[in-house]
């Protein structure tokens, strides 16, 4: 089965990039085209391809301004030759992040990845299911752990700061005074943790 994508592989070996290429080659799941972060940095971001294969050994020699640059791409990531066991937060908060493949894998393996991040999923190790599973478990408990020291009042002031009322609009919609409504705000804001509107809107959507 072939995914008509477009692949670029982003490394500093240039040995292993070139094996890399021809082994997917051989296989024809991708059109690959070597890409070498030391020469050409910038120049990944015009190249027009829907996957980044990139090599984890790349991710701690970068410079300020290439990691910058990493932060800007919209294409899917699958981060190869990461140590077996290792589990990388920073690299687990990248958005783009659609695989991580620990270094060992063999290239049918790899080829698989490629292909289930090419047709809109993801694959993580087992260890990194794990950590993500008890990181949701443990955001989720303290929302609600947080959730439920909210009055009832304050409960229907943060549902209406969620949904974009100015203070005004809550104070008119629920029938009490503007400073009223300041009052119960500034005390939601202390009990999420919270030091503005924006930030307490965030912390809604991320829970």
């Amino acid at each position: 089965m072939t995914v008509n994508q477009f692949a670029t592989i982003l490394s500093r070996d240039l040995n292993y990039s070139q094996n890399l290429i021809n082994q997917l080659r051989d296989i024809d799941i991708f059109s690959l085209e070597k890409f070498g972060v030391v020469t050409d940095m910038e120049g990944i971001l015009f190249i027009k391809s829907d996957i980044l294969i990139l090599d984890f050994n790349v991710l701690f020699t970068m410079s300020n301004e290439e990691q910058k640059i990493i932060n800007l791409l919209k294409q899917k990531i699958i981060v190869v030759n990461v140590p077996s066991g290792l589990i990388c937060e920073e690299l687990m908060r990248r958005r783009q992040l659609r695989a991580v493949v620990n270094n060992g894998t063999s290239i049918s393996q790899l080829s698989g990845v490629i292909l289930r991040v090419g047709n809109g999923g993801m694959w993580f190790p087992i260890e990194w299911m794990e950590k993500i599973i008890e990181k949701y478990r443990a955001l989720s408990l303290s929302y609600d752990n947080t959730i439920q020291y909210l009055t009832h009042r304050e409960k229907q002031i943060l549902k209406k700061l969620a949904e974009g009322y100015s203070n005004q609009s809550i104070a008119d919609k629920l029938f009490i005074t503007e400073s009223t409504v300041k009052t119960h705000v500034h005390k939601i804001y202390q009990k999420l943790g919270v030091h503005n509107r924006n930030e307490a809107v965030l912390f809604i959507k991320q829970n």
